[in-house]
């Protein structure tokens, strides 16, 4: 699980190379933690990424790799939340968002 604090509705996480390449093998997911305030009241949103997803989208150029870290940016629009990074972005609200089915065995 990994959290951070939004910054003008960007969270930008950091997964250490050398613990992504140790852990990753089928079956380990990682949960990313969006949390904020709107309207007053806190919100949490829970990105589920399968270590494969994280590997497709560090071959697009989507996530990065700087200083032995994979560089993984979200950015809230609305009702939407976007996978940001390299120039890109893609919409993974209904593929990813709050998905914990993805973790099932």
């Amino acid at each position: 699980v990994k959290t951070t604090i939004v910054k003008n509705n960007s969270f930008d996480f950091k997964i250490k190379k050398e613990s992504f390449d140790r852990y990753n093998r089928g079956g380990m997911f990682y949960i990313f933690v969006l949390r904020f305030s709107e309207n007053k009241k806190a919100v949490s949103l829970y990105i589920i990424f399968p270590t494969n997803l994280i590997e497709h989208y560090y071959k697009n150029g989507m996530i990065t790799l700087s200083k032995q870290e994979y560089n993984v940016k979200f950015r809230v629009s609305g009702t939407r939340v976007l996978l940001a990074g390299g120039g890109k972005e893609a919409d993974i609200t209904d593929t990813n968002l709050n998905q914990f089915d993805l973790i099932k065995p």
